[in-house]
């Protein structure tokens, strides 16, 4: 075979989450352009493509990118704004009307922010789940370009309340409004950067379901065939509305809606009941479960156990910095695997295989994307990263999978290759500028602190001198 634009990665460990999940030691992958040719042993690889480019790997572990199903960009800029807050009092008095105060710039910065520490972190695919207007789609779509990553930009779509809302007036948009943005902006960057960028639906659907809107979504998801994301069942007094205005369960409203199947993924859906449960398995819904953020609101449990034994396919997610705090897969991955073990009273469920799958192929096939990533075979993306696990806290490494999900962090990532493209080297990334983004966020935030009137709620309850 012609070597020309192959590039052998040898010498590793390699996680191919391929159908017979092969761990193959002394291993290696063979990349032309943007798609793997060849997963084998080293020596065999070497022979088959002798004049290759040729990276060694040393012993190191290289995985398929972990794929990150629920991430808000434009809350980058906001860690640390509102800790230790009921999830309404979160919202409403912090979270929403700092968003409400952006600019494009600022919504960019932000989303640069989180970009960067998702690619240092070994993330290579992300969907963005609520871009506002006032975000400003295009800087966001543009910095998504640069970056070299995988996302999909899901645009908010809604209708403007009927009478007084908690919402900030930054992020009210009308139903016209709304949906003209979302279809000019799938028309004008869904599929660009050879099918980098995907552009979704994002109902906002928490407090505010208007039938309307959402036969308006249905029908484009399935007429059109446009993905949709949005917050679901994440609360009990969400839920009791639902079924006093409604008289049935989530699930089933999704089902009268029309607005339900595998082009929808779900976010949160922290109060399920069996009927629920069935309801997605037999829709064959996608729903992305959110640890840390769950955790840390108090917004309930999402029976992960329960709905991966019916089937439903189930993915993760950091969500955002207010409510996760970070951007780190290897974080969620790890409290995923532990939070079910204490809740279900059995060490034995969501074992490191199980969620290791929640964070590559379950991703993949969420999107709609598991033909072309969330594996490491013959004919899909080069999508992968290499974590250096010559480590004090990765050695020894038995099962290299329990390493992966309960030992390893996002520090850990050494590399990452997207498209057959390197985009992170030496843990450095090639395709943001990392110190200018950090000072623009560092400039920008108190401005944002100041716009929406919290200047002096985010700071320390102890003195500082």
């Amino acid at each position: 075979m012609n070597s020309q634009n192959i590039v052998l990665y040898i010498n590793g460990l390699i996680i191919t989450m391929d159908k017979e999940r092969r761990i193959i030691r002394d291993g290696a992958i063979a990349v032309q352009d943007d798609r793997i040719i060849a997963v084998g042993k080293t020596s065999g690889l070497k022979a088959q493509f002798p004049a290759s480019s040729v990276v060694d790997l040393k012993g190191k572990t290289l995985m398929p990118g972990l794929i990150d199903a629920h991430v808000h960009m434009a809350q980058a800029m906001l860690r640390g704004s509102a800790d230790d807050l009921p999830l309404m009092d979160w919202l409403i008095e912090r979270i929403w009307p700092l968003q409400g105060s952006y600019t494009p710039e600022e919504g960019q910065a932000s989303a640069e922010l989180c970009m960067l520490e998702m690619l240092k972190s070994g993330t290579t695919t992300f969907v963005e789940a609520m871009l506002a207007r006032n975000y400003g789609f295009d800087g966001l779509a543009s910095s998504l370009q640069k970056s070299g990553m995988r996302g999909v930009l899901a645009k908010i779509v809604m209708a403007e309340p009927d009478g007084p809302t908690p919402l900030h007036p930054g992020l009210v948009e009308s139903k016209e409004s709304s949906f003209e943005e979302a279809i000019s902006m799938h028309g004008k960057w869904h599929g660009k950067s050879d099918g980098r960028i995907q552009v979704w639906l994002a109902p906002r659907w928490t407090g505010n379901v208007n039938t309307e809107v959402m036969k308006e979504v249905a029908r484009l998801m399935n007429k059109e065939k446009i993905r949709v994301t949005m917050h679901f069942a994440q609360s009990l007094e969400e839920v009791e509305s639902i079924r006093e205005k409604f008289n049935c369960d989530p699930v089933a409203l999704l089902e009268k809606l029309e607005l339900i199947g595998d082009r929808l993924l779900l976010i949160h859906a922290t109060n399920l009941s069996p009927e629920d449960i069935d309801g997605l398995a037999r829709t064959h819904t996608h729903l992305v479960h959110c640890p840390l953020s769950n955790m840390k609101l108090a917004m309930g449990y999402t029976p992960v156990p329960a709905l991966l034994n019916k089937g439903v396919n189930v993915t993760l997610g950091c969500d955002g910095a207010p409510c996760d705090n970070n951007y780190d897969m290897f974080i969620e991955m790890r409290t995923a695997a532990v939070i079910h073990k204490e809740n279900e009273g059995d060490p034995t469920v969501l074992p490191a295989e199980t969620v290791l799958e929640m964070a590559t192929i379950n991703g993949a096939k969420a999107l709609g994307l598991d033909k072309e990533i969330g594996s490491l075979e013959v004919g899909k993306k080069a999508d992968f990263i290499v974590l250096n696990t010559n480590q004090p806290h990765l050695i020894p490494s038995p099962n290299p999978i329990s390493t992966i999900v309960y030992a390893a962090k996002g520090s850990d990532v050494e590399m990452v290759v997207i498209d057959g493209k390197t985009v992170v080297e030496n843990g450095k990334v090639l395709t943001l500028n990392e110190d200018e983004i950090l000072k623009k966020v560092s400039d920008l935030a108190p401005k944002v602190y100041s716009k929406a009137g919290l200047q002096d709620k985010i700071k320390p309850q102890w003195p500082i001198f």
